[in-house]
């Protein structure tokens, strides 16, 4: 009976390590595209997606 206790706290803290772990790649996974810096005359940062595919 204690072993199978045991098991459960094991997993439990386990699992929580694991979702610990994972919050950095979830966060990474949400941020938007970083911003270049763009050479037009107005001198302002662009999203990628404004830059590119290129407007025809």
């Amino acid at each position: 009976m204690a072993f199978r206790m045991r098991l459960r706290i094991l997993l439990l803290v386990s699992a929580t390590w694991f979702l610990l772990a994972l919050i950095p790649f979830i966060t990474l996974l949400s941020l938007p595209d970083h911003p270049i810096e763009a050479s037009f005359p107005q001198d302002r940062v662009l999203w990628y997606k404004d830059v590119w595919p290129p407007h025809a």
